[in-house]
């Protein structure tokens, strides 16, 4: 609700200034990519319960590969990039989805489902609706990954996930001996 406080990344308990509610699903929109959602399976992202996300959504990660690649430990990337990792797969909308968008006085990263780390714009009245916010990819004050850059942490971010390469040459060595 507004007014209610929510637990923030980086600016401790920020309250809500903001809600919006929509429905977000017809017939047409099934088909478009741009409007299907993406299942994050629990754990997947440091969520507790599986989640369901839309494409442009960002999510704040933790890795050593984004410390090496940018200097910094912490990416911001839409979870349509993530596709794959850890399970994460896109979804078509089988009924009426509600979406729910909250803002704050200023753009936040908040805690959502456990320890996943979700981007919140801050939310203005020159922005309509959510749907808009997420087709058009919004204004964020955390800085973003080029293209290129992107791809080549989701790529690093694959090869973490499967471990160091003596146990990834060891695993492929395993299939093709099978």
């Amino acid at each position: 609700m507004v007014g209610d406080r929510v637990h923030t990344f980086d600016s401790g308990l920020q309250p809500v200034v903001e809600l919006r509610r929509s429905t977000l699903w017809t017939e047409d929109t099934t088909q478009d990519p741009a409007l299907q959602h993406y299942l994050v399976p629990r754990h997947a992202l440091g969520n507790l319960a599986p989640m369901r996300l839309l494409p442009e959504q960002t999510v704040l990660v933790e890795s050593d590969s984004a410390e090496a690649l940018h200097d910094d430990p912490f990416a911001l990337v839409p979870v349509s990039a993530l596709e794959g990792y850890r399970g994460i797969t896109r979804v078509v909308p089988q009924q009426p989805t509600e979406i729910i968008s909250i803002g704050f006085a200023e753009e936040e990263i908040v805690y959502a489902n456990g320890s996943a780390l979700v981007h919140c714009a801050c939310l203005g009245k020159e922005t309509a609706t959510p749907e808009e916010m997420m087709l058009s990819g919004g204004h964020n004050v955390y800085p973003k990954l080029s293209a290129a850059a992107l791809a080549q942490l989701v790529v690093f971010l694959h090869r973490e996930e499967a471990g160091p390469p003596a146990l990834q040459d060891q695993a492929a060595r395993s299939v093709a001996a099978e």
